[in-house]
């Protein structure tokens, strides 16, 4: 191949958890992942000046990180690590410990061997807080208090820092006057992180793009029925309100805090979860910004195609990928970028598992076999993904990677990293789309934030408290508290409590996001004097439903050859049967998923389809299989030509490398945890949508999802101890 431009784009990102105008922050990750990811990435980038890239940074995020520089931050955790260990009452000793083991077991845990010994001693698995409180001393709890915070620290600061690499080489029996001394250090980093991204900036060796002020989905603002564009028949909420104003206000105020925090106007932005949808270009066009980026699923979708891949993932067509489009925006054109989603999630989700060497030499390659014709410019590769959640996956929180990596590519004389902006200005888009197709980089859709009863309900929430707070606004003149009111409600149109709502996603802190969501809106009503509605005071997210399926009891051995072989081939896996799916959803379906077998062994995954008939007989001839997984991370395993002996397997798009399938009277598919990117005891979860085109004609479970664990070598001893 010849020359090709590469564009990293890292995205920085924490949900909006202060609870209200005075409120406490609900959750400490700003703080934690400020002192190890916003900083490390920043200095990553100061070290390789010569490897340009764009770092996005959502403006709720400046803000949440300004308070806690400042020293404004009223967070429980903070609060209770500061606090001297001997003064913790019952109650704040539980909370201790049964929140500060907040961190990666594997990387961040296990290598400091005090931390270690004291989550061992926690017993998470065999008891409770409780059960175990009076085996911790004072002393355990100080060194709790140090740890839970110093493990966060970005590794490479724990090593130059002097402060923090005594504390790390002194390990245990802190004293107060040592974790005074590494909050101090705390604060200090803190307070260094957005002066770092405005000097990489001005040195020109990044970009810096925002994305809307909270982080709201943009489509679902400008117009809701945009999603039924990916999901036809998705129910809208009961009540709606127009949400378009809002789209452009918080755009705009993006921008504003881009010139207070950066000293200059963005140039592009990354919509929120990559959304886009044809009202957008207009809305950011208006606000002076000139660039935006999203998914290559959205560009396949927009032009109708595919961009096929051979085994390994290389692309086997570069050039309508790997260039930027103009859209229609209003008055004018704004330029799109659609990143490269394969190369994109091997970061995200694939090279920890290699050494940094072996994972660096494999992205240089992968560039170097993107295709390039000869009568087409040099292929423009932009690269995005979350700037801060994969590192706790890698060994030394992905330094010894990111290190490699910059450098090979600042060695490649055939590779020329360069910012959005600095792309754009010699090289603006040549093509156009007349269509923008609407969706995220998930799935290509908005069913994550609209898809299910709860998201819905949510909505119809949020609605009715904006027309409340439009009836008593409204031709008023402006107060304190009408301005604190209407920020209370852009912070609820926020991504982040859409996203836990529903069963495809969860946490174990779903309860506090639903809590904070209510909160954000009670809190309009008390800003105005009135007593919130009693709808409020009640869980959106609803009680878990009776599953209808069973779990693998066993590890299963399969023979991938359609056919029922053998009654014990399937009998230890977990199944769904469709009468017993008492769900809501697409109930006029044909029906052609009756079961769905789900069994594994330590290595592979095995899925199995049953028809009311033989399979190949009944799917439809332009049909397809889609295994949509949401957890542990979002990947799509799919089956095509549904009624060959041997239909094709594709992992994320493009062809599997290991995986199987075939089709007779039963479909067998087998695909390797690995190639999915999932680890041993990691929490997986999956739906079945059979198409046809781009249509869902039927889903399994009807709403919900398929949970399971992935195994560990030991899962048949755990299962007979159980």
């Amino acid at each position: 191949m010849g020359d090709l431009f590469l564009s990293l784009l890292w995205h920085h990102h924490q949900p909006y958890y202060r609870e209200g105008p005075e409120g406490r922050y609900a959750m400490p990750w700003v703080r934690l992942h400020g002192i190890k990811d916003y900083y490390g990435m920043a200095w990553l980038a100061q070290q390789h000046p010569d490897v340009h890239m764009t770092f996005n940074l959502v403006p709720s995020l400046l803000i949440q990180l300004e308070d806690y520089a400042a020293g404004e931050a009223d967070e429980e955790w903070l609060r209770l690590t500061a606090k001297p260990a001997r003064d913790l009452d019952e109650d704040e000793t539980h909370f201790v410990l049964n929140e500060f083991f907040c961190a990666n077991l594997e990387t961040m845990i296990r290598p400091r061997p005090r931390y270690q010994e004291l989550v061992l001693k926690r017993r998470f698995d065999r008891r409770t807080s409780k059960q175990v409180i009076r085996e911790f001393t004072t002393q355990d709890f100080l060194d709790l208090q140090v740890w839970s915070t110093l493990a966060w620290f970005f590794p490479q600061l724990l090593r130059d820092d002097e402060v923090l690499r005594e504390l790390v080489e002194k390990g245990r029996g802190f004293t107060e006057d040592d974790k005074a001394a590494m909050l101090a250090k705390q604060r200090e980093v803190l307070a260094r992180i957005i002066p770092m991204y405005r000097e990489l900036q001005d040195n020109g060796s990044a970009e810096i793009s925002v994305s809307p002020f909270y982080h709201p989905i943009l489509p679902l603002l400008c117009n809701m029925e945009r999603a039924r564009e990916a999901i036809p028949a998705l129910p809208m909420p009961r009540t709606r309100a127009d949400l378009a104003d809002d789209a452009r206000i918080q755009v705009a105020r993006a921008v504003e805090a881009y010139w207070v925090y950066f000293g200059r106007p963005p140039r592009g932005m990354w919509p929120s979860e990559g959304s886009v949808s044809p009202e957008v270009p207009p809305v950011v066009a208006e606000a002076g910004l000139r660039w935006i980026a999203t998914d290559e699923g959205i560009l396949a979708r927009s032009l109708n195609r595919s961009f096929p891949r051979d085994l390994f993932g290389h692309p086997l067509d570069g050039h309508d990928l790997y260039q930027p489009y103009r859209v229609p925006a209003g008055s004018s054109d704004l330029a799109v970028i659609f990143r490269d989603h394969y190369i994109s999630d091997l970061i995200g989700f694939q090279y920890y598992n290699q050494t940094p060497d072996v994972a660096a030499d494999d992205f240089v390659n992968r560039l170097r076999q993107i295709p390039s014709g000869q009568d087409h410019p040099p292929p423009f590769v932009p690269v995005v993904l979350d700037g801060e959640n994969a590192w706790e996956h890698y060994p030394d929180s992905g330094i010894p990677f990111l290190h490699a990596l910059y450098e090979r590519l600042a060695a490649a004389p055939d590779v020329h990293t360069v910012t959005v902006s600095e792309y754009l200005a010699t090289h603006p888009p040549q093509a156009s789309l007349h269509r923008l197709f609407s969706g995220s980089w998930i799935n290509s859709d908005f069913g994550v934030w609209i898809g299910h009863d709860d998201d819905r309900r949510a909505w119809s929430l949020l609605a009715q408290t904006r027309q409340f707070l439009v009836r008593r606004t409204e031709g008023r003149p402006p107060s304190p508290d009408f301005a604190k009111a209407w920020e209370e409600l852009y912070i609820a149109e926020g991504s982040d409590w859409f996203w836990w709502y529903g069963d495809d996603r969860s946490s174990l802190q779903d309860a506090e996001f639903d809590r904070l969501f209510r909160r954000h809106l009670q809190n309009i009503y008390r800003l105005l004097g009135e007593i919130p509605p009693g709808a409020l005071d009640e869980p959106i997210a609803s009680a878990t439903p009776r599953v209808p399926y069973t779990m693998p009891t066993a590890f299963i051995q399969l023979e991938v050859d359609g056919l029922t072989t053998n009654f014990f081939e399937w009998s230890e896996a977990g199944l769904y049967r469709r009468e017993l799916d008492g769900g809501v959803m697409e109930k006029e379906t044909p029906d052609l998923v009756r079961r769905v077998y789900f069994g594994f062994n330590e290595r592979e995954l095995y899925l199995r389809i049953d028809a009311p008939e033989a399979f190949v007989d009944e799917m439809p001839a332009a049909g397809r299989l889609v295994f949509c997984f949401t957890g542990p991370r979002d990947v799509e395993l799919e089956v095509r030509n549904l009624r060959a002996a041997r239909p094709d397997v594709a992992v994320g798009g493009e062809p599997s490398r290991d995986g199987r399938a075939a089709a007779g009277e039963i479909l067998e598919i087998a695909c390797p945890f690995k190639e999915l990117g999932f680890r041993p005891r990691e929490a997986a979860r999956f739906h079945v949508r059979l198409l046809t085109d781009h249509t869902v004609i039927e889903r399994a479970p009807r709403a919900g999802s398929i949970a399971f664990e992935v195994p560990t070598r030991d899962f048949e001893r755990e299962m007979w101890y159980v």
